[in-house]
């Protein structure tokens, strides 16, 4: 009696749709999605590619975890936790902006290196649910303040910058 061999495919890991055989790296099957046309593998060697391993970095930032602990601890390289940070940054977006609310703008010196490479972040923070609605990292200057700034433009902005704001009316600096 022959043998019959059934194979099946894996669910893709994106989609949840049917793959198919596409070839070998070294001597792991590859399979690419019949929707969306991404290649994977069915199991992965390397930690880096685990299914949770973006929730995982973002809790390790979330606890305050440097880039090299997280590195650590997930076994995986600190270029690689750079990369996922950056993508998960980038999937954030913006809250949307409530109408008659008041926003406390402030700002933040911090230093890159050394203390003569100073860096500011500068950020408008709704009062009402203490939620971050916009902020802006760079140089303290009235350009970086006002693309701050622009982003509550249905309310009223409270801060203690005083001399930087003069700029917006309606500021109340106190």
């Amino acid at each position: 009696m022959p043998f019959i061999k059934i194979v099946v495919n894996p669910k893709c890991q994106y989609c949840a749709c049917d793959t198919i055989k596409f070839g070998k790296t070294g001597m792991d099957q590859r399979y690419r999605c019949k929707q969306c046309r991404k290649i994977q593998l069915a199991v992965y060697k390397k930690h880096a590619y685990g299914a949770s391993t973006n929730a995982e970095i973002a809790a390790h930032v979330k606890e305050g975890c440097g880039i090299r602990s997280i590195a650590r601890l997930l076994h995986i390289a600190a270029g690689t936790v750079l990369c996922r940070i950056k993508k998960i940054a980038d999937s954030i977006k913006k809250p949307a902006i409530a109408m008659e609310r008041v926003y406390e703008v402030d700002e933040l010196k911090t230093f890159i290196k050394n203390k003569t490479k100073e860096c500011w972040v500068i950020y408008a923070l709704d009062k009402q649910s203490n939620q971050v609605v916009d902020l802006k990292v760079g140089s303290r200057t009235n350009k970086n303040l006002k693309r701050v700034t622009d982003t509550p433009v249905a309310g009223q902005l409270q801060t203690n910058i005083y001399g930087r704001f003069a700029f917006i009316p309606g500021t109340d600096t106190g």
